[in-house]
């Protein structure tokens, strides 16, 4: 559902394919199905160890400068990462290709980053998207679950309490795609629904959790086809960012997918507004604030040649421009805003810096077939996590330690 790669990764990275045709493994066959498609789902599939650790792993500590961090030998993909502190960080993403394909948590204890075993309550898709932690014994997750019947999924919201994960049970959107933790009983997620056909989600959703139930709260969906990939919280306010994609209700230049705009919402603490982004054909795929005049945004755009180009707006107080930035091999998936001066954005084999005053590429010890999703930090310390080996994926950290 989500328009995003994830998965795309068990082949190598072309940056000239469309990123509309990007999606988590599941819904790539569900789509494909829905269009008619025949798809194989035969035994790529292979669920984690109970360790996720293969002997002779890199893992080092923190430090100054991008290290991996971690470099899974076993299979599966890391597409998000969220910490409460430089000891205590948890990534998700999933195991498989296909059916089945099964939820992945890996926890970083200061020391080591392990696998901790997560809830699968379907028996062929179960998918984590997004995470946040509040402290050592509060973390959620949330993503999607259901069988493969044409376009089932449901939302699969799970909580960890310092001892295990569990499924809370909600009615919610066909699949959440991120989630942001305000307090113990002030939690957000974003997702999508109603999937009409392989041009993806026709609505977005939000769900808010308040301390003892999961409740749906209506967004806004200015086009015909629209979908919500990414949520942040705006500092020192009860007011959120959300970020996706629309496709306009006429006038459009082709299905759903095809030349969708920078989808941005506010939640104003009673409700969710659209607010304007600048005229251009790309989504938005990672959102960040440091203040209420001060946010970011990332994504893809289309450019020169029919080439996919990263897509990096700013958020001033009163609009959201357009800023110029180096060129990675394609799109930005994620950002991560510390300050108003230290601000980290990643997609695809690329890390970008913001220091204040303009954008530069930062190097990274790349593994072969290396590709980054996610990034999250916390007190100084900054992860972005993966997959490396593209003919079959394993997870991947790395991280820069002030």
């Amino acid at each position: 559902m989500n328009l995003r790669h994830r998965f795309e990764a068990r082949r190598p990275a072309d940056p000239a394919r469309n990123p509309r045709q990007r999606t988590v493994p599941g819904m790539l066959v569900v789509a494909l199905a829905v269009a008619g498609v025949a798809v194989s789902t035969s035994a790529r599939a292979r669920p984690a160890t109970a360790s996720g650790v293969t002997p002779g792993d890199p893992r080092t500590t923190c430090t100054s400068g991008w290290q991996v961090q971690r470099r899974s030998g076993t299979p599966g993909a890391l597409v998000a990462v969220a910490a409460a502190g430089a000891g205590d960080a948890w990534a998700v993403g999933s195991v498989g290709f296909g059916v089945p394909t099964r939820t992945l948590a890996m926890r970083w204890d200061g020391a080591d980053w392990t696998v901790v075993a997560s809830p699968n309550p379907s028996s062929m898709l179960d998918v984590l998207n997004g995470v946040a932690v509040l402290s050592a014994r509060d973390a959620w997750a949330v993503g999607g679950a259901g069988a493969m019947s044409g376009i089932t999924l449901s939302s699969l919201i799970e909580h960890w309490n310092g001892t295990g994960w569990t499924v809370v049970r909600a009615r919610g959107p066909q699949e959440l795609e991120a989630v942001v933790a305000l307090s113990p009983s002030d939690i957000w997620a974003v997702g999508n629904s109603n999937v009409t056909s392989a041009a993806g989600p026709a609505t977005t959703s939000s769900m808010h959790w308040t301390g003892t139930r999961w409740v749906s709260v209506p967004t806004v969906d200015p086009g015909a086809f629209n979908a919500l990939s990414t949520l942040a919280r705006i500092p020192r306010t009860d007011q959120l960012w959300a970020g996706g994609s629309t496709t306009a209700r006429s006038g459009g230049t082709g299905p759903a997918g095809i030349n969708p705009t920078p989808l941005i919402e506010r939640w104003t603490g009673t409700r969710w507004t659209v607010v304007a982004t600048p005229d251009i054909h790309g989504q938005v795929l990672g959102i960040a604030a440091t203040g209420p005049a001060d946010a970011w945004a990332v994504g893809e755009k289309d450019g020169a040649g029919g080439r996919i180009v990263p897509l990096v707006l700013h958020w001033n107080g009163q609009r959201w421009a357009q800023l110029p930035l180096p060129s990675p091999k394609a799109g930005l998936t994620a950002v991560v805003a510390p300050s108003v001066d230290d601000v980290w954005a990643v997609g695809n084999g690329t890390i970008l810096h913001f220091d204040g005053t303009s954008w530069r590429t930062s190097p990274w010890p790349s593994p072969s077939g290396a590709t980054l999703d996610g990034i999250g930090q916390a007190r100084g310390s900054v992860w972005a996590v993966g997959w490396w080996d593209a003919a079959q994926p394993r997870p991947l950290v790395v991280a820069s330690c002030s």
